[in-house]
């Protein structure tokens, strides 16, 4: 696999071009300096920690301390399809419910009210512009 079918698969997993260029390159270097990591990616170091807390927090990049030094070290490849592996599990079994929502959303009548002329006109304008919709008119005859 050539570094763009990488970058694509790392775009998939919603990795921008910058994060993912961080995660390559921590990949390859193992135990990373910032100002390593923006030699080897030609990304500036402010642009760098910008990115850094989004990876960590979605554990693709794994901070550590190293005497005085803070260094980054890119996540297992293996680990990071296992969880993600996880979190279609996740929504696998949440899936049930979220359909049940979409489907009773998408059947439930919505009721309107339109009063005189102008009521009966936009009613009229709304069943030429409705597609698809049963639109149901009644009128109240007073005595």
């Amino acid at each position: 696999m050539n570094n763009r079918n990488i970058l694509s698969s790392l775009s998939q997993l919603g990795l921008n071009q910058v994060q993912s260029q961080i995660y390559l390159t921590t990949l390859d270097l193992g135990e990373a300096l910032p100002k390593q990591i923006a030699d080897r990616t030609g990304i500036s170091r402010a642009t760098l920690y910008l990115a850094f807390p989004e990876l960590e927090k979605r554990g693709i990049l794994i901070p550590f301390q190293k005497g005085k030094r803070r260094l980054f070290k890119a996540q297992n490849p293996e680990i990071l399809l296992s969880s993600l592996k996880d979190n279609i599990s996740e929504l696998e079994q949440s899936l049930p419910d979220l359909l049940a929502i979409y489907q009773t959303d998408s059947i439930k009548p919505r009721v309107q009210f339109f009063e005189g002329i102008e009521g009966i006109k936009h009613l009229y304008q709304k069943t030429l512009k409705e597609r698809g919709g049963i639109i149901r008119a009644f009128q109240r005859i007073s005595a």
